[in-house]
């Protein structure tokens, strides 16, 4: 008797836990709580009111947990979405793609940036051909004519055909601009894959997802997900905008060794809770954005790698308007926020630079740095 009722204890609060989830607010404050409903409307957490998607930065579900991937390659589109799975066959249209995750689904080729091993990078592409990457080290170009069993490589009138096992990776031509993304919502799944959606609804511990190109809909269990961004609410992430203005000066030789100035982390931990899409930015960097909407610009900061000699000072400006200017940057403390009106097409410029010791490790975080619309 003590046994069953432990297992329905574990068993209890194992699915609890699986529903915990921590809501990000379009003010970047954040609510924990069992959560009760998602639907296309928006999220109830237990005991609360429906928070519609507009006022709804990201979901975070605490029991989700990144797992080591099972499948042996991954999928790159153009539209930002990873798939784990293994190509099944291939025509002059589409791919179809096998997923354990979503089974199978037919991609058509202008939305694929190509595929390859969990552990290997996409060959650099030429824009105009086909480009395969072996296990052995040679690369191919040409065109792909069909995919089974393994490729068909057109070169000039000659044919090659590649087996999947003797392939590390593909990238296929990219011509012309890539289709519009519809997607509203993002979906960061524990083996790695990123989903696209128009649409999520919770179904008991069962997530249903329609696809960003309403091609699909699957459900899979909720507990796979990590997290739920927003694409299509207030909040447009410097981190998923081409910056305006870049402009980074080593400070030292050994500093080149570590040319670029910012860095995207999908996510840190700073004073226990998760940011996700971080900006990492070292001194004597200018970055600047233009915003996208009538509204605010808003951005938290830490010092990344806090230690003895830490210590910057960060400038931003409006138009080239200074807002504010923080000396003596050198806690991993979150700061206070940081905003000011902004209207579309307005440039927000940053620059950090040393303060009082010139430590070529610093660097700094900036988090939720983001424009909020009206």
């Amino acid at each position: 008797m003590r046994l069953k009722i432990l297992l329905g204890v574990l068993l209890f609060a194992t699915t609890a836990m699986a529903q915990l989830w921590t809501v990000t607010l379009a003010d970047f404050e954040q609510v924990d709580g069992i959560m009760q409903r998602i639907s296309p409307e928006g999220v109830q957490l237990r005991g609360g009111n429906v928070i519609a998607w507009d006022q709804i930065v990201a979901l975070e579900q605490h029991a989700a947990r990144p797992i080591q991937a099972s499948e042996p390659y991954i999928l790159f589109t153009r539209a930002g979405q990873r798939l784990l799975g293994s190509p099944l066959k291939m025509n002059a249209e589409q791919l179809t793609w096998k997923s354990s995750l979503i089974g199978e689904v037919s991609i058509p080729l202008e939305q694929v940036r190509g595929w390859g091993q969990v552990s290997s990078e996409l060959p650099a592409g030429s824009g105009q051909e086909d480009v395969v990457l072996l296990n052995n080290g040679d690369v191919i170009r040409g065109i792909i004519e069909g995919a089974g069993g393994g490729i068909s490589l057109l070169q000039g009138n000659a044919t090659t055909e590649v087996k999947w096992d003797a392939i590390r990776a593909v990238s296929l031509a990219q011509i012309g601009q890539p289709p519009a993304n519809n997607a509203a919502l993002r979906l960061d799944i524990t083996d790695g894959s990123v989903l696209l959606a128009s649409a999520v609804t919770l179904e008991g511990d069962r997530l249903r997802i329609e696809s960003a190109g309403r091609d699909y809909q699957r459900t899979i269990p909720a507990v796979q997900v990590m997290a739920i961004q927003n694409l299509a609410g207030r909040v447009r992430f410097w981190a998923s905008l081409e910056p305006s203005g870049l402009n980074y000066t080593p400070y030292t030789r050994f500093s080149e060794d570590r040319p670029e100035g910012i860095t995207t982390l999908d996510q840190v931990t700073v004073s226990n809770r998760i940011f996700r899409k971080v900006i990492q930015i070292r001194p004597r960097t200018v970055l600047a954005y233009s915003s996208p909407v009538d509204g605010k610009f808003h951005l938290r900061f830490a010092a990344g790698n806090p230690g003895k000699y830490t210590n910057m000072t960060l400038r931003i400006a409006v138009n080239g308007s200074l807002v504010q200017e923080i000396s003596d940057i050198r806690t991993s403390d979150i700061s206070a926020a940081i905003e000011a009106p902004v209207k579309a097409g307005d440039s927000v410029q940053l620059e950090l630079d040393y303060g009082l010791n010139f430590d070529v490790q610093d660097y700094l975080w900036l988090l939720d740095a983001a424009f909020v619309a009206q």
